[in-house]
């Protein structure tokens, strides 16, 4: 039987690569932040609740950014916005290993959350667009499942940086290698070509203007289903990233695991992401989008009660990361 993957086109691949790249490094990016609070907690004295300011600044401000990419692909393309959305959260992750205080890496790290939030719009509308619907959650997972990636990459930065450096040095130079994923464009630039659901909708932005689709996706016959499913993503996302924002503190401070402990544990935890990522991908053609997301909803709950409820020991915690990130 043919597989998923060897049955889209040349191009429908190299889109994919270049989605499934731009999570990975939209991932990376986002993720430095968390492994450096707990030394910006010790060297700038700055608190837990100004980490969290940052940390939600980041979100509110990816989903305005999310918004505005979304209104500029119905009106300049879905590669276009995401070459300029992982341009923009290159520079800014990259500006952030420059700055001295709380409120300066506050604005460096909100205006890198619009270039997250503007990636993530524009990828995903990417992808579903090229392939073929009767593979489109296998496809649109695999590609989120770059988020995992991602993540193991910045752990892995981390780790080289925090176990060769002093920390005082380390969390600057792991913020540069957030300048990286923009050479990802250069590739994009010569490979990647806009959908063509895209052109084929010329004509309705011509006549409704940048602004057409928003109204649309608000009136009265589909504003229902865009207020559940804007519900359902906002739930689960905000507590996905609680805890991707707050986990290696966590390690550090309340578990008073060293660097390489907590790499361990998060090695787990980035795996067990990973098989969810995939996993979840194929169920979601075949069960379902509804049912696969009530299981995974499930999942996250049982998996989160277990791991704050109780008071596990070292292996259990190391045990339990897995199913964390299962789900």
């Amino acid at each position: 039987m043919q597989s998923w993957y060897s049955s889209m086109a040349a191009s429908q691949r190299r889109t994919f690569w270049g989605c499934f790249l731009g999570w990975v490094l939209d991932a990376m990016d986002v993720q430095i932040f968390a492994f450096v609070i707990p030394t910006l907690i010790t060297i700038w004295g700055m608190t837990k609740a100004q980490a969290g300011v940052i940390g939600t600044s980041a979100l509110v401000a990816s989903a305005v950014g999310g918004v505005a990419a979304g209104l500029l692909a119905d009106r300049i393309g879905r590669v276009s916005v995401l070459k300029i959305s992982i341009l923009w959260f290159s520079l800014f992750t990259g500006l952030s290993a420059f700055t001295q205080d709380f409120h300066q890496l506050l604005i460096t790290r909100s205006l890198q959350g619009v270039g997250f939030g503007g990636e993530w719009a524009a990828g995903a509308v990417l992808i579903g667009e090229v392939v073929n619907k009767e593979i489109r959650g296998r496809a649109v997972g695999s590609v989120q499942s770059g988020w995992p990636v991602g993540y193991a990459m910045a752990g892995l930065a981390y780790w080289i940086l925090y176990t060769f450096l002093p920390e005082t040095t380390a969390w600057r130079l792991l913020f540069l290698v957030g300048i990286l994923p923009g050479l990802l464009v250069i590739w994009m630039r010569r490979n990647i070509k806009e959908s063509d659901a895209f052109e084929a909708t010329s004509r309705f932005r011509e006549t409704n203007g940048m602004l057409g689709t928003f109204k649309l996706i608000f009136s009265p016959g589909i504003f229902r289903l865009t207020a559940l499913a804007s519900m359902m993503a906002a739930g689960a996302l905000g507590g996905n990233y609680t805890i991707l924002t707050w986990l290696v503190t966590y390690l550090r401070q309340t578990q008073s695991l060293s660097v390489s402990l907590t790499s361990v544990f998060l090695a787990v935890n980035i795996f067990g992401s990973f098989c969810g990522y995939i996993g979840m991908a194929y169920m979601s053609d075949g069960l379902g989008r509804r049912k696969t997301f009530a299981l995974s909803a499930a999942g996250a709950t049982i998996t989160v009660l277990i791991y704050t409820q109780f008071h596990l020991p070292l292996v259990a915690l190391l045990i339990l990361g897995f199913p964390l990130g299962l789900f």
